[in-house]
């Protein structure tokens, strides 16, 4: 059970590919996803178009804010598309946003699943989050071993309520496995400039704003270079911006290739510097590329991915906090890494990471337990909500 598969991001990719791997040895997959089955559009991942059918709209909102008449229709259609009750093989439902693992805990009582969350969230405590009005169930799953993630992740999702240290939390292993070595006449067109400097990932991310004012800094300073700045994702949300860091810095082009999926192995030939953040940051370093780490809940860079910090997400105790332009200075002009021990671990892939999450399931409880269900149910209704859930099965109709 998972977010929008239209969308592409570092959560499509790893789905994608750990779908993808347990179909080839043998799995049945479903992949329930927000959405209407009603609008099918095709997703940038083509591989994910086979899921298209399995959009259930009501994974959209949160349990607790629709009417019970609502939740039993959404859990009615999704135990119809999974063929019923509960069945003799093993089931295994996971799920990876706040809403989903709400209602993967639901689906999985009905069907005496076993329920596992894996979080692939970044924040925990922020508007379109809502982890803390239902800590108790996430609590529930962590000391039952069913919610898998890594210490920094669990601190921030039960922060004021635990504390966890690193040997506490064996933490899981994920793969996106988005580079392959794919022909691509778009990066095959890519110029050489003094200095090639790419953007992987999504462009609504916070700190976006930040790494395009960077480079344009950067740019400024190096009047007599000719830089490039290769924008890979769909940047239409920061076209303002884009357009002003490119009149301020008359030597900076801006070669904007979007969304690209599988990335070409071909690519980090292509450019002396990434910056990105998260699975972009990892894939791109485990490739060879020097790659900035882009920090979350700043205006700052995190230094160079396995040279400076391990940490391809969150500020740690390694990192080497700058501003981009800064980073970027380090990175092309001094060159600091040349004088620095690569650490970073090496690649482990799709195969060994989803043999790893069985088994640290198999080091979860094993007497099945479900959070109560009308706890899970409780809370405030949302008018706005049920409305507007009852305005999208209306124009689904329509069209």
């Amino acid at each position: 059970m998972s977010f929008a598969l239209q969308n592409i991001g570092g959560g499509q990719c790893y789905l994608a590919a750990k779908a993808e791997y347990l179909e080839r040895n043998g799995w049945d997959v479903f992949v329930f996803s927000e959405g209407n089955s009603n609008v099918s559009t095709g997703c940038p991942i083509h591989y994910l178009d086979k899921f298209l059918p399995y959009k259930v709209l009501e994974l959209n909102y949160q349990v607790y804010e629709l009417s019970s008449f609502v939740v039993d229709r959404g859990i009615k259609k999704m135990l119809k598309m999974l063929g019923g009750g509960p069945k003799d093989e093993d089931i295994i439902i996971e799920s990876h946003t706040d809403k989903s693992a709400l209602w993967g805990e639901i689906i999985a009582q009905k069907l005496n699943a076993r329920h596992f969350f894996i979080t692939l969230y970044e924040h925990f405590r922020w508007p379109r989050h809502n982890f803390e009005s239902k800590i108790d169930f996430y609590m529930f799953k962590m000391d039952r071993g069913e919610l898998l993630c890594n210490a920094t992740a669990a601190n921030r999702l039960f922060e004021g309520y635990r504390e966890y240290q690193e040997e506490d939390v064996e933490p899981v292993l994920i793969d996106e496995a988005p580079v392959q070595d794919v022909d691509s006449p778009i990066v095959d067109t890519i110029p050489k400039y003094d200095y090639n400097i790419c953007y992987i990932g999504r462009t609504q991310k916070m700190y976006v704003p930040h790494i395009i004012r960077g480079v344009g800094e950067f740019a400024a300073r190096h009047k007599d270079k000719k830089v490039q700045f290769v924008i890979v994702g769909e940047a239409e949300c920061q076209r303002l911006l884009i357009n002003k860091v490119k009149k301020d810095a008359t030597n900076l082009k801006v070669n904007e290739i979007g969304c690209l999926h599988p990335l070409p192995k071909s690519l980090y030939s292509k450019i002396d510097v990434v910056i990105a953040g998260s699975g972009s940051a990892r894939c791109s370093v485990e490739e060879g590329a020097l790659t900035i780490v882009a920090d979350i809940e700043s205006d700052k860079a995190l230094g160079l991915l396995g040279f400076d910090t391990n940490n391809s997400i969150y500020l740690a105790e390694d990192s080497y906090v700058s501003t981009y332009a800064d980073a970027l200075e380090r990175a092309l002009v001094e060159k600091v890494y040349k004088n620095m021990k690569f650490k970073y671990p090496h690649k482990v892939g799709v195969e060994e990471c989803t043999q790893q999450n069985f088994y640290l399931m198999s080091k979860a409880a094993k007497e099945k337990r479900y959070y109560d269900e009308k706890k899970i149910r409780e809370g405030k209704f949302n008018f706005h909500v049920n409305i507007s859930y009852w305005l999208a099965i209306l124009k689904s109709k329509i069209k």
